[in-house]
């Protein structure tokens, strides 16, 4: 009976632990089920919040990346990188930055919040915000846990907003200082601003006027590049004049000819390059851009050495200030035009003027008589001088042309009028003696 009982037990026992292994089972397989729907909900916000996460484990010096931290980086959901391919995935002039931020963290246990670029997996740059934060066991760092985020389209747009700021400001400037009556003044502002707006080493800007049917470029502004005494001089000479260049055989004489943006990423193998004059400072890229009013070009501007080179981006965003340019130079030709204008009609009054005043002094010196007869009208109009030579009182001149006649001796009379009709018919003057 003993031995039955205890056999009894044991069963009971062996069923007890049966059931508290099933018990475990279960809340093993829901607590495996509420992982899956964590790790699911976890895989949903970082795909709507932009945001992957990853871990460095400072023993093994294994990243881990989430499935998102792996979608920003363009490579599979399965790819395990190694701390170098991590950091290679930077850009080169961000590595050094992530580099040392990483030895920081893991030295001195020190959190990172960086905003850089990266190179993914299939050569695009992207933006990116990435943090860190170590994990302290015993005062030492043993593990990085961060986040990574992809914040491209807000770089994007803040740098849109600050370069349309840039570009408000350029444009306010240079109508400032053109307003004041400082033409060439403004176009050297336009033109430092241009190019900062594009990254550029150096440029011009200039009036395109054409002689024989061919485009002349005559500068309005241009970045001092002189390399020796003999082209400073040359500069200090043209401050205020300016440079004419006819040479049609260089890329802006290709884009003056075509009337075309030239945008050359390698201007020493570019066919439309015609080199340049020994000791002239590299040129690494080219913007040549034509600027047109009302379908005529009347100026361009060129910019060099943009470090990521020139394209349709960079001649869209700096179109605005290209379109001032041309509205200013189009008023300075205007102001120069009516200038001449004002000139010349001041030297033709001052001439008739004088003139005038000769006139008088030989009339009045020669006992000349002045007379003035419209055929139209029949009007006739005598000076004082005519009155007194004819021995009339200008109140028997009716103002008709038988005011003449009648004045005439009636032996001259006909081959007088023979003589006016003669000036009028021919258009040549009317001489005659009687």
């Amino acid at each position: 009976i003993s031995r039955l009982a205890n056999l009894v037990t044991e069963v009971m026992r062996l069923r007890a632990k049966a059931r508290a292994a099933e018990q475990l089972s279960l809340e093993i397989m829901a607590l495996n089920e509420r992982l899956l729907a964590d790790r699911s909900l976890f895989d949903a916000v970082e795909k709507l919040g932009g945001i992957g996460g990853w871990e460095l484990d400072l023993e093994t010096m294994l990243p881990l990346w989430s499935a998102q931290t792996c979608h920003i980086h363009e490579v599979g959901a399965d790819y395990q990188p190694t701390l170098q391919t991590a950091i290679d995935f930077f850009a080169p002039e961000a590595r050094p930055l992530i580099a040392d931020a990483v030895a920081r963290a893991t030295t001195d246990g020190q959190p990172y919040d960086l905003e850089v670029e990266i190179i993914t997996a299939r050569g695009n740059r992207r933006w990116v915000r990435t943090m860190a934060r170590p994990i302290i066991k015993n005062g030492v760092p043993v593990k990085l846990v961060g986040a990574f985020q992809d914040i491209t389209e807000r770089r994007a747009a803040m740098e849109s907003r600050l370069f349309e700021e840039r570009l408000q400001r350029a444009k306010a400037e240079t109508q400032e200082r053109f307003l004041a009556g400082e033409a060439r003044q403004a176009f050297s502002i336009a033109l430092d601003h241009l190019c900062a707006l594009t990254d550029s080493e150096y440029g011009f800007i200039g009036e395109v006027i054409f002689e024989a049917e061919a485009p002349v470029l005559r500068t309005h502004a241009i970045t001092d590049i002189s390399w020796d005494a003999a082209t400073r001089q040359l500069y200090q000479e043209r401050q205020t004049t300016g440079f004419e260049f006819r040479n049609l055989k260089t890329l802006f004489g290709a884009a003056m000819v075509d009337a075309k943006p030239v945008f050359a990423n390698s201007p020493a193998h570019d066919p439309r390059s015609g080199g340049l004059p020994h000791g002239h400072p590299p040129m690494t890229s080219f913007l040549g851009a034509p600027i047109l009013v009302g379908g005529d070009m009347v100026a361009m501007a060129g910019v060099a050495n943009r470090p990521a080179g020139y394209d349709e981006n960079v001649l869209r965003q700096i179109t605005p200030l290209l379109e001032l340019i041309g509205a200013l130079v189009t008023l300075t030709r205007e102001r120069q035009r009516r200038e001449a204008s004002e000139a010349a009609l001041k030297s033709a009054k001052s001439a008739a003027e004088d003139l005038s005043m000769k006139l008088r002094l030989a009339v009045q010196a020669g006992s000349i008589g002045l007379w003035q007869y419209s055929p139209q009208t029949g009007a006739l109009a005598w000076d004082k001088a005519m009155f007194s030579l004819y021995g009339r009182a200008p109140s028997t001149l009716k103002g008709g042309f038988d005011d003449w006649i009648g004045s005439i001796h009636p032996d001259d009379v006909e081959s007088a009028v023979s003589d006016l009709d003669a000036s009028l018919k021919e258009d040549v003057p009317f001489k005659s003696v009687f």
